[in-house]
């Protein structure tokens, strides 16, 4: 019926005819109040139908090249404006009956629709595979915390290595200087003949390489104990501090130091090897930072009090000279060494690898002393759910 209507040519000519139709004001029995309420309501409907769609194209206009269904937003605005005009029609048909008008627009209406529609349940797989914008902005703001933390941390490396390269440097400097002018006055001496002199100034010379040497391979223990976290696994620490021990034997003997192992430690989520090398490097600084007036005494054990839920706190407490409360704060830093200590041979760089290796078992290291009375390093690492009692002396 409607086709065979359409392929009537009378049907286009007649599309703004109101022949046949009444205003709907006298259509049926309009109160002013009744009829005015449909008009303003279409009215208003209209505008903000036609609103909608002039946003959509300033959106657009502005946005172009950034959308990835600009399709969607034309048909959607076609839409929009499609069914607004309907409601202007319905306003207008009070005193223009063009009905017939009003049937077209409704076709319209109804094809921008569809197409709408079609359109929509052709891209919604694809857009339904993007993320939503909170989604994007939500990680952009991770990556952006992320990269400053990175770039702050990359910042104070650099400050980092730029100290640690200036004082390796002037550490290294003067004991080759010195190995240089004993090297030549040997030559010198032993150009005279001189064997006293020349034996002497050698044995200087061997002195100050070793120095040299065990600098350098201090310097290399720090930079390799530096980098990403460590691989970690249940550590009984009976089992380390044995292997310190032994390590350790000779200088335990040559001291005449006491290793008092508590009972009872617990086992602790790190690195075997890593937290060797801590304690050792701790038990070491014990034995060579001793009293004068008294044999080493060492004590390795767990703060009960303090070491409850998955962290334990393991303490290495010594009676030796002691740290001035105004170098406890710098200790482990690279190269930080106590005032009361400058006497006696050192790098200054193994408390700071201690630091760094316990850092990378998600570990921490402090210290409490007093000068004269020794000095007690708080060692926290996470609880593994097995214990083992460990013993000795």
């Amino acid at each position: 019926m409607l086709l065979a209507a359409i392929r009537d040519m009378n049907f286009f000519a007649n599309l703004f005819s109101t022949e046949g139709f009444p205003p709907r004001w006298h259509c049926g029995n309009w109160t002013t109040g009744h009829g005015w309420l449909h008009i303003a309501s279409d009215s208003l409907i209209f505008g903000a139908y036609l609103a909608i769609p002039a946003a959509l194209v300033f959106f657009v206009l502005q946005k172009r090249g950034e959308l990835v269904f600009p399709r969607i937003f034309w048909l959607f605005g076609a839409f929009i404006l499609s069914c607004g005009s309907t409601h202007l029609v319905e306003a207008t048909i009070f005193w223009q009956p063009w009905y017939r008008f009003s049937g077209l627009l409704k076709l319209i209406t109804a094809v921008v629709s569809w197409a709408t529609v079609l359109s929509m349940i052709r891209v919604a797989p694809r857009a339904l595979r993007l993320p939503g914008l909170e989604k994007v902005n939500r990680e952009l703001e991770e990556r952006i915390v992320v990269q400053q933390r990175t770039e702050q941390e990359l910042e104070r490396r650099n400050d980092s290595l730029s100290r640690f390269a200036a004082v390796v440097s002037h550490d290294l400097k003067s004991p080759l200087s010195s190995a240089v002018l004993f090297s030549s006055l040997a030559r010198e001496a032993n150009a005279k003949g001189d064997a006293d002199t020349t034996g002497t100034m050698l044995t200087q010379l061997d002195g100050i390489l070793q120095q040299s040497t065990r600098l350098v391979e201090d310097v290399h223990e720090y930079a390799s104990s530096g980098g990403a976290s460590l691989p970690v696994s249940e550590v009984e620490l009976g089992g380390v501090l044995d292997a310190v021990k032994r390590s350790l034997a000779q200088p335990i003997q040559e001291s005449g130091a006491t290793i008092v192992i508590g009972k009872n430690l617990p086992a602790v989520i790190g690195n075997d090897s890593a937290l060797t090398r801590v304690f050792i490097n701790l038990l070491q600084n014990a034995i060579k930072y001793r009293s004068p007036d008294r044999a080493p005494v060492i004590q390795v054990d767990c703060d009960t009090e303090e070491g409850e839920g998955e962290k334990v706190i393991l303490t290495v407490a010594d009676n030796g000279t002691g740290i001035a409360a105004a170098d406890l704060e710098r200790i482990f830093e690279p190269f930080a060494r106590a005032c009361s200590s400058e006497s006696i041979e050192g790098s200054g760089l193994g408390l700071s690898v201690c630091a760094r290796l316990l850092e990378r078992m998600e570990g921490s290291i402090e210290a409490r002393s007093e000068l004269g009375e020794g000095t007690v390093f708080r060692l926290s690492l996470k609880r593994a759910e097995t214990t083992q009692g460990v013993s000795g002396e």
